[in-house]
């Protein structure tokens, strides 16, 4: 199906999807806001799974009808590994229903993948699915922008107690001091900034989403949304949101990813035309978004110098551990492999606090939350398996992106544009290794449209082979 540019209507998206997309992102609002008024916490987010287990056994139901000849194998492994070895691991170390704690906290990309596999099947629905997110970062990045604002300025002091009673009464332990209004002053004399929480999670998932939000707009922003103001205003915004979520981890890939596009569009030649001259213009807008909010941080009293201190970890926070702590993982990894070896080769399985198992027997994580977290719940087999699903994804989506042909053709650099989003957006989670975990509610789907747009770019380059083209048409 061919469209030109704002043709792509989220109308042609199954509705279930919609429905557990709009959920991921309204429900930790909702439940703040039931919390307010109401003074009772209801997991309102817990809808969410709920419509996420809905559609997976209708995935499940038609992904074994479907042809899995351009499905990944390592998902497949992945899924049989859990049930096999991380069940086991986790029935001898804890308690059997650790496990799915551990899926809901780190299988549901994978479960939305299922989905979409036989019901997103074609490039004009992926772009409606890309669509789809660029909507849901405008909406993401003007909450973070607004919550900041008001915890700065204190303009409603009811919706930031609404947060924080939120955060407290669902035992967030780890962001409650962030949303203590009545520590915010201490924090900000501290640190400097403001962190506010976002609608995800915690604050590493919500910059996650909100900085691929940013980076399918600024590739296929062009060709989704009409209106060249609109598209750089939407730049301005999403851009801003994620330096004002403070996430140094993200904010760091962000942009390195940054870097790699504005070279892509200098070098590639599919990409001068139409890709480069949109970069350009967009890459000033940021510039003035960084200018606009100096100006507006230094009316204020948060300084931009502090800022700056607090992203780069002067101000104290986790980028002096983390170095530290990449520094003695090969002595934690060799202590595993000595005192540990069935756990340093098949994982402890699913932990929580309540059943932990031998988690505290290993040595501490530290700050290397995604990576050594990853390795004591899966091995080193389990991690194997699930980092090379990224990397191959990586790899599948380089290749088909270099591979397109070049042709004047406004579908095939279509096509090229969604190779390169699933690109720079594995790139952007692989950034993320050495620190928390980005995965959150509303970043499940970005993780499974990673994973989704391989599975279409190696499907393409596999049916233009066999045809005999060499490359990867429209």
């Amino acid at each position: 199906m061919t469209a030109k540019i704002g043709d792509y209507t989220l109308r042609t998206l199954p509705w279930m999807l919609k429905l557990c997309f709009i959920t991921s992102l309204a429900s930790i609002l909702l439940g703040s806001t039931v919390v307010h008024f109401t003074g009772r916490f209801i997991p309102v987010y817990y809808l969410f799974y709920a419509f996420v287990m809905i559609i997976s056994i209708e995935g499940l139901f038609k992904f074994t009808k479907a042809n899995l000849l351009y499905f990944p194998p390592a998902v497949m492994w992945l899924f049989v590994y859990l049930v096999v070895i991380t069940g086991s691991t986790t029935y001898l170390y804890s308690n059997i229903t650790n496990i799915f704690v551990y899926c809901k906290d780190n299988m549901t990309p994978f479960l939305l993948l299922l989905y979409c596999f036989s019901r997103i099947d074609c490039n004009y629905r992926i772009c409606c699915f890309l669509k789809m997110i660029i909507y849901g970062g405008i909406f993401a990045g003007g909450y973070i922008v607004f919550e900041a604002s008001s915890k700065m300025l204190n303009l409603f002091p009811a919706f930031n107690q609404a947060i924080y009673n939120y955060a407290s009464m669902g035992g967030r332990s780890n962001v409650i001091s962030y949303l203590d209004p009545d520590k915010i002053s201490q924090f900000m004399t501290a640190t400097g900034v403001i962190r506010p929480r976002g609608l995800d999670i915690s604050f590493t998932a919500s910059a996650f989403f909100l900085a691929s939000s940013l980076i399918i707009h600024l590739v296929c922003g062009r060709r989704l949304i009409k209106g060249h103001f609109i598209n750089i205003l939407i730049v301005v915004l999403l851009y801003a949101s994620v330096l004002v979520s403070t996430s140094r981890q993200v904010i760091l890939s962000l942009h390195f990813i940054l870097l790699i596009l504005f070279m892509l569009a200098l070098k590639n030649k599919s990409l001068k035309g139409s890709l480069g001259h949109s970069l350009r213009r967009k890459l000033i807008a940021v510039g003035f978004a960084c200018l606009i909010l100096a100006m507006v941080a230094g009316f204020l009293y948060t300084i931009p110098y502090q800022t700056l201190s607090f992203l780069l970890g002067r101000t104290g926070g986790a980028s002096s551990v983390i170095a530290r702590d990449l520094l003695a993982l090969p002595s934690k990894l060799s202590i595993c492999f000595c005192d540990f070896p069935l756990t340093a080769f098949c994982g402890i399985g699913a932990y929580t606090a309540a059943y932990p198992g031998i988690y505290h027997d290993l040595p501490e994580i530290g700050e290397l939350h995604l990576l050594v977290g990853t390795f004591y719940n899966l091995g080193l087999i389990g991690s194997i398996i699930y980092w090379s699903i990224f990397f191959q994804a990586a790899f599948k989506c380089w290749r088909a992106f270099t591979r397109t042909s070049l042709r004047d053709s406004y579908q095939t650099t279509c096509l090229q544009d969604v190779y390169l989003t699933g690109f720079l957006l594995c790139l952007l989670y692989i950034g993320n290794l050495a620190h928390y975990s980005p995965t959150g509610l509303s970043t499940n789907f970005i993780i499974g449209l990673i994973l989704l747009i391989s599975i279409l770019a190696d499907r393409n380059i596999k049916e233009n082979s066999s045809a005999g083209t060499g490359k990867v048409l429209s």
